[in-house]
């Protein structure tokens, strides 16, 4: 790399690591290991979307992960996710409540701004706090493994940061917050789920989900993972057309550095009956950042995202 080019690289890489907003002053973080942030900022590559989320693949393979789908939201080619689980997560859940599966699953996510592919992830302390709730601190010895071991399988990268962010209007987040997190008072909670169709048995939830995302034009499935050992399924589905990913990532995802691993959406299958998280838990958790003008615009997307949902069950 020429001498002015690298320094120029050099400076975008550090603007970015300490400045996580566009147009905006990142507000300074309490010094408290407690506050948590909802994605980790990995690193640059220096390559392709294409070929980081090969080589980033290739050394999961590796490792003890299992790769449950990818896919580009919003078709975007500047924009790939790869979910993987492992033992340590699956373990971590065991014995919580069936949205704790939310848990189970993380997103690593690869997005190409100007010059630059950046590479980054759920925080899995963040998306546990919230997922499993109180029981979080039972798991969090897993939880912290696999986040270690996460972080160690990643190839190497021009810059490594393994820097938090994601919520940088100055509302930390404590993983005692996050337990019951509402965007605000009266807001949904996690235990809001919205309850789509009651079935005759678990497998023919399954079974009637499938067979309706096999023939959607607008709903693809990502990945699906039971949760070993319990009639608990989690689905991943990358929502299509202008009221689906497009129309979230044109709503809220217009800082410099992208919540690309905000996606794919859930649908969550325990026993007979299959739920959704609602818009306005699920969406404030991902952007907690959001201000109240954009909160409200969510409830016209709740609808829109509500009846893409209902076209599996119904």
């Amino acid at each position: 790399m020429r001498p002015i080019l690298l320094i120029l690289w050099l400076a975008a890489a550090l603007f970015l690591y300490t400045s996580c907003g566009a147009g905006r002053t990142a507000a300074p973080r309490p010094q408290d290991s407690n506050y948590l942030e909802p994605y980790i900022l990995i690193g640059e590559s220096g390559k392709s979307v294409k070929r980081t989320a090969s080589d980033i693949i290739g050394r999961l393979f590796m490792q003890n992960f299992q790769i449950l789908g990818k896919y580009a939201p919003a078709d975007d080619p500047g924009r790939f996710v790869i979910v993987v689980t492992n033992p340590d997560l699956l373990n971590a859940v065991q014995g919580s409540k069936p949205a704790a599966a939310l848990a189970a699953v993380v997103r690593i996510a690869i997005t190409r701004e100007g010059e630059m592919t950046y590479v980054s992830c759920q925080n899995p302390d963040y998306w546990a706090s919230a997922c499993l709730q109180e029981d979080y601190l039972s798991a969090a010895e897993p939880i912290a493994l696999f986040k270690q071991d996460l972080l160690a399988a990643m190839p190497r990268m021009r810059g490594r940061f393994n820097r938090p962010f994601g919520n940088s209007q100055g509302h930390p987040l404590t993983a005692e917050a996050l337990h019951d997190y509402r965007f605000q008072r009266g807001a949904e909670s996690l235990n809001d789920l919205v309850n789509l169709a009651i079935f005759d048995s678990f497998e023919g939830a399954v079974a009637a989900i499938e067979k309706r995302l096999a023939a959607s034009r607008l709903i693809t499935k990502v990945f699906g993972m039971t949760v070993p050992g319990r009639q608990v399924m989690l689905f991943g589905l990358a929502l299509g057309g202008d009221s689906g990913e497009k129309r979230i990532l044109t709503l809220l995802d217009a800082d410099r550095l992208k919540r690309t691993a905000s996606l794919p959406y859930e649908l969550l299958v325990s026993g007979n009956r299959v739920a959704m998280l609602p818009v306005r838990f699920r969406l404030p958790l991902s952007f907690p950042d959001m201000d109240r003008k954009t909160y409200r615009r969510l409830e016209a997307l709740e609808g829109d995202i509500s009846s893409l949902m209902t076209t599996l069950v119904e």
